[in-house]
């Protein structure tokens, strides 16, 4: 069993010249490190509380505005077929159904043309009964070459684009056209049983499917987007992308830091540095990102068109993310930013979650975050062209990107500046403590001119040295912390160690 001294032998110098936690040199340290870490709980609490609230406040009764998504409808037949897919929507509507927006044949004269009307996000979906479905069902109940050749599944369709946020049109779109249709054919039967019951061809099994299966609904999918690592575009993806810039960002500095650039180097030396490092990794980074979606996504039917323009949604992506951490880094006090950075992860990806219409009307203010409009940008690119969002999504983008680019060069400006006061309190130290090395020398060589009496008393004098030397050293020392206080150590931004420089000194 290990023993409590093996661990001590493990790192043996961890107990050495150590005070106990009672002693009074120690208790005003004790107090102040106590007071720092309540703050910082509190901090962390109250950010990750107000995060949670958020973020669940964004989902809260999302089916309850389901009836914001907004569907087309077209009776092109204008028969009990028709009648009875309105009569069932006056059923199902409510607020955790989709609404029907009836729109005449002349508007909307072509199935192709409520493709269109979806494709430009005129509306969510569309949903179109086909021309004579009541005839040829009417027909077939008959029997004869009316049954045989009847389509159930030429009646009902619907028109959608899986592309836009897939889940949520699948459970909250498809699922209830599916539902509107058999609702439907109950209220067919409800409206015309008895008709077609006297018209029932009795001795035709088709023209008895016809009656037990009047139709089939069927779906006309703008991009089919049914893979599975669909789910996590709009989720995962947007947060890993800033945390990869972050990460990246902290490598930077520390290289910096371990360098001594910021002190050594012009900042308009620094600023192009950055900037081609940044531009390096955000190309190869979406580059990368691109061709892992590209490489699994199994069925999903895109080419090498979208492949460039998604790479370069990417690029621009983490290009904002980037300034954004570099900029505020530099503005913003340490303590605050953990609490900067996840909140500003939170917040894009609540943006990309689901379709802001199923959201209470607070959160529209979410179009205006780079994750949401990166992503719409995506969906129009996938859908080739059937989410035209880019007149709203671009400007958006690059307005993030004009504003925290100059930010950041701004950022390294502060920090040379930052360097150089504090290398000034450096040498300012140093030179105190080489003036007071100097006087204890003179003072020390004053006292070793004068005749020792004894060999006893030289020795005295020797461990007074010691001791006066032993106490310089410690101000010394106490001094040189003090130039390193939080904020000279954070006011360059957090950092990591570069690897292969970390035996440097």
């Amino acid at each position: 069993m290990l023993k409590p001294q093996d661990l001590r032998n493990i790192y043996g110098r961890s107990h050495e010249n150590r005070i106990s936690s009672r002693d009074k040199d120690i208790k005003g340290p004790n107090v102040i490190a106590i007071k720092a870490i309540v703050k910082g709980l509190v901090l962390v609490q109250l950010t990750f509380f107000l995060l949670f609230c958020y973020i669940f406040g964004t989902l809260y009764v999302s089916n309850s505005h389901v009836k914001h998504l907004g569907v087309v409808f077209v009776d092109y037949d204008q028969g009990l077929v028709g009648q009875s897919v309105w009569a069932a929507y006056n059923q199902l509507k409510g607020d955790d159904f989709p609404t029907l927006y009836p729109r005449s044949p002349s508007e909307y004269p072509t199935p192709d043309s409520i493709r269109h009307g979806v494709c430009k996000t005129d509306f969510w979906a569309g949903y179109f009964v086909s021309a004579h479905a009541s005839e040829r069902l009417a027909a077939a109940l008959g029997g004869g070459e009316a049954a045989s050749s009847y389509n159930p599944a030429d009646v009902v369709t619907y028109v959608w684009n899986e592309a836009r946020w897939p889940l949520n049109v699948e459970s909250d779109l498809a699922t209830n056209f599916v539902k509107l249709s058999t609702a439907a054919q109950g209220a067919y039967h409800a409206l015309n049983g008895t008709g077609a019951i006297r018209a029932l061809n009795l001795s035709s099994p088709q023209a008895v499917a016809a009656l037990y299966n009047p139709w089939q609904v069927q779906s006309i999918n703008i991009q089919q987007t049914n893979q599975g690592p669909r789910t996590v575009y709009n989720t995962i993806v947007v947060v890993l992308i800033i945390i990869k810039q972050f990460f990246f960002l902290l490598l930077i500095n520390g290289v910096c830091s371990t360098f001594k650039l910021y002190l050594r180097l012009k900042p308009h030396h620094l600023v192009f540095r950055r900037l081609l490092g940044s531009s390096v990794a955000t190309i190869t980074g979406s580059l990368l990102l691109t061709g892992a979606i590209w490489a699994f996504r199994a069925n999903w039917i895109v080419n090498g068109n979208q492949f460039v323009l998604t790479w370069m949604t990417y690029w621009l992506y983490e290009e904002i993310n980037f300034f954004f951490i570099d900029a505020a880094t530099a503005w913003v006090p340490a303590p605050f930013m953990p609490s900067v950075l996840v909140t500003w992860v939170i917040m894009n990806v609540s943006s990309t979650l689901q379709p802001i219409e199923l959201s209470a009307g607070f959160f529209k203010w979410m179009y205006a975050l780079p994750a949401h409009e990166m992503y719409e940008t995506l969906v129009d690119i996938w859908s080739g062209g059937c989410n035209p969002q880019l007149y709203r999504s671009l400007p958006i983008l690059f307005s993030w990107w004009i504003l925290f680019t100059p930010l950041a060069m701004l950022g390294v400006l502060r920090r040379c500046h930052f360097a150089a006061i504090d290398f000034d309190k450096e040498e300012a130290a140093f030179q105190k403590r080489f003036q007071e090395a100097k006087e204890f020398e003179r003072k020390r060589d004053r006292e070793r001119s004068r005749d020792l009496a004894t060999a006893a008393e030289k020795d005295s004098i020797d461990q007074e040295d010691d001791v006066e030397l032993a106490n310089i050293l410690r101000k010394q020392e106490t001094e040189i912390r003090s130039l390193y206080s939080a904020d000279s150590r954070t006011r360059y931004g957090p950092s990591i160690v570069a690897p292969g420089t970390e035996r440097l000194g």
